[in-house]
């Protein structure tokens, strides 16, 4: 019996040094399930930190070229715009010569050249088409004022210095031109608060 004792107690311990052998393996392999675990999961927070920047990059690149785009197209909108306002303006500026306003217009025009200029004497130039209407301007308002019929323009009139050193031009294409730089800095203005 004490045979069978020890073989049963051999039995016992191998049995319990299978169970601690167990044991120590599921602690290792929880063990080492854990530190996996955490180590995806330190690697899919890694992964979404990195995806949710990009996406952050792409979603302000976007952004920025959405911005650009809508200001490049407003910018071209704002363009024909203010061509179209200022076509219809020259426009109705090449219709007055005929008009009954063209003389008291003309007269005005041709007195704030001169008046500008800032000297005696000086030139006046004017298309052909208006020389009759000036030489009674001049003959009424400013006589000894040298008459040229020498330029092509819709209506105004050129005043020139006798030396020809200064250079008034107030007809109605200049006009526009000044009139059209101070629309779009009015239309800036309006639109956007400031210049």
């Amino acid at each position: 019996m004490a045979y069978e004792e020890l073989i049963a107690s051999m039995e016992r311990d191998a049995e319990r040094r299978i169970q601690e052998v167990r044991q120590q393996a599921e602690a290792a392999i929880n063990e080492e399930r854990e530190f996996v675990r955490r180590q995806a999961e330190e690697l899919r927070r890694r992964i979404q930190r990195e995806g949710e920047a990009r996406i952050e990059v792409e979603r302000h690149q976007r952004l920025y070229r959405a911005r650009e785009e809508e200001r490049a197209a407003f910018a071209r909108l704002r363009g024909e715009y203010e061509r179209q306002v200022i076509d219809a303006a020259g426009e109705r500026l090449a219709q007055l010569r005929g008009s009954d306003r063209y003389p008291s217009i003309m007269e005005r025009l041709l007195l704030e050249a001169v008046a500008s200029l800032g000297e005696p004497g000086g030139r006046v130039h004017v298309d052909p088409r208006d020389e009759a209407l000036a030489l009674g301007i001049l003959a009424r308002s400013l006589p000894g004022v040298e008459l040229v019929a020498d330029i092509s323009t819709m209506g105004g009139a050129v005043v020139t210095s006798s030396d020809d050193r200064i250079r008034i031009d107030n007809t109605f294409e200049a006009r526009l031109v000044r009139a059209s730089e101070d629309f779009r800095r009015e239309l800036a203005r309006r639109l956007f608060g400031g210049e």
